[in-house]
């Protein structure tokens, strides 16, 4: 049997409010940018990864999320997990929002809850887990700082190969 990590890896990228183009999915930079991630995630299962993990935050985490269903859905044999913060991740979200977050959870092979509260070190607890668990790591960093530059930075130190989007 291959070794998990070897097969595995996770997302990182900013939310839609870091983004021109904001919360407009169908605004033609966003397009752009799902194609682009959608054409790496074929190419990292080309690759032969097969487990895929998300942190479910918005804007990258969670359209990484619906590529990798999307291709489960057309027979990759492909499996998804969610590794989130703290459950109500999405609790103060607006409806359609927490409604797709939901949606994919319910669609994730396994969904792994890192604590009991939603704060800063939550998240670094999630992301910390997504790269134990990974042997590559897809990353969305237009800005410094932040979560998704600490995430790929982290990897990076730590010898895990980053693909910048």
């Amino acid at each position: 049997m291959p070794d998990r990590k070897k097969i595995t890896c996770c997302f990182t990228g900013h939310r839609p409010g870091a983004f021109d183009f904001g919360y407009d999915e169908d605004d033609p930079r966003c397009v752009q940018l799902k194609r682009e991630l959608e054409l790496t995630i074929e190419r990292a299962a080309g690759d032969g990864y097969t487990r895929f993990v998300t942190g479910m935050a918005q804007g990258v985490d969670m359209w990484c999320a619906e590529i990798v269903l999307d291709m489960k859905e057309d027979g990759r044999p492909l499996t998804l997990e969610a590794a989130v913060p703290a459950r109500g991740q999405a609790a103060r979200w607006p409806a359609p929002l927490r409604q797709r977050h939901e949606r994919i959870l319910r669609l994730c092979d396994a969904v792994y809850c890192v604590g009991d509260k939603l704060d800063k070190e939550t998240l670094l607890m999630r992301n910390r887990y997504m790269l134990s668990k990974s042997s590559l790591v897809i990353a969305v960093v237009r800005k410094r700082g932040g979560g998704a530059a600490y995430t790929a930075n982290m990897a990076a130190r730590l010898g895990i190969t980053v693909w910048y989007v």
